[in-house]
């Protein structure tokens, strides 16, 4: 637990770095997702946290429609495989009546900011309906608001799109 701590910490400080260093804006383009949920309805709909996140990055959900914000119908993996870049990671709380999901995604390619919000709320509620939803893309007010205090007590952590046996990052 404590080198997944230490990679994310790694990862931060490196993704701020990048952002002081770098003035091409597309190698550093984000997106903070933070999700809150009652505990026993999260608990009717998804098995675990990972399986939420099985579900929203890798799950076979789609519309019905041909076309959804004027965008060619993709399933949820498509959609992630698209958007994201390197990968990224997230934090939960556990509580016994709410469940609180940060989640942070690398991003890739052009996307329209707008467009791309409303695509991740509709997807995520289509799993399950949040209580709180709040998604900033490039947002370091909400970046450092998030994820200002890296403590593991309580909290769960997990990467995903990254390879922790891969020393030289570290």
């Amino acid at each position: 637990m404590k080198l997944l701590r230490n990679r994310i910490k790694h990862l931060l400080d490196e993704l701020k770095i990048e952002k002081k260093n770098t003035i091409d804006k597309q190698n550093q383009d984000y997106c903070i997702i933070n999700l809150l949920f009652n505990t026993d309805l999260f608990n009717d709909k998804c098995y675990s946290i990972g399986d939420f996140m099985k579900k929203l990055k890798n799950g076979k959900i789609s519309y019905n429609s041909d076309y959804y914000f004027g965008r060619p119908k993709q399933n949820n993996r498509e959609y992630f495989n698209d958007l994201i870049g390197d990968g990224g990671f997230y934090r939960y709380n556990y509580g016994y009546k709410f469940i609180e999901l940060n989640i942070y995604l690398n991003l890739k390619g052009d996307i329209d900011y707008s467009i791309d919000k409303e695509i991740i709320k509709s997807r995520i509620s289509k799993i399950i309906k949040p209580i709180e939803c709040n998604i900033g893309f490039n947002d370091e007010l909400l970046l450092n608001k998030t994820f200002r205090d890296l403590s593991i007590l309580d909290t769960g952590w997990s990467l995903f799109g990254y390879n922790l046996n891969d020393k030289t990052n570290i």
